[in-house]
């Protein structure tokens, strides 16, 4: 069957003319779903790298943790990694510089995160830097 140029234009148009239902609902449903997925994305998306860890603590706490690192002896580089320990095990970092518990406790973390990863990694590094900064804090 040979069709000419006329018949094949009157067929494609035959085609895209017929209205059909399911695929007009189809693309009425996802073209939003598809929007808000989009959105929701967006929205969410946690932009962690941008940031800065210590627009989280208020001021007054801020000048709570300078004021007991200067009691302790602490440089800025101890005091800001204390701080960044804290944040990232979720601890409170007033009670890390003043309570051994909860010192010990993001040590305990940080080991068993080390365990886990059976390789060297910054957690060797972080435990190590606890561990002095432990005898400089609380004994």
């Amino acid at each position: 069957m040979k069709l000419n140029g006329i018949q094949f234009l009157n067929v494609l148009n035959d085609y895209f003319s017929k209205p059909d239902i399911i695929q007009n609902g189809f693309w009425l449903l996802l073209i939003p779903a598809l929007l808000f997925l989009i959105w929701l994305y967006i929205y969410y998306n946690p932009r962690q790298s941008n940031k800065n860890p210590f627009d989280d603590i208020p001021e007054n706490e801020l000048d709570v943790l300078k004021q007991i690192s200067a009691q302790k002896g602490l440089s800025s580089f101890d005091r800001d990694f204390l701080i960044m320990q804290a944040l990232l095990y979720k601890v409170k970092p007033s009670n890390m510089l003043l309570d051994i518990t909860t010192f010990e406790s993001v040590a305990t973390k940080i080991e068993d995160k080390i365990k886990k990863e059976d390789s060297y990694s910054d957690s060797d590094e972080n435990l190590k830097n606890l561990r002095r900064l432990r005898k400089k804090l609380f004994y």
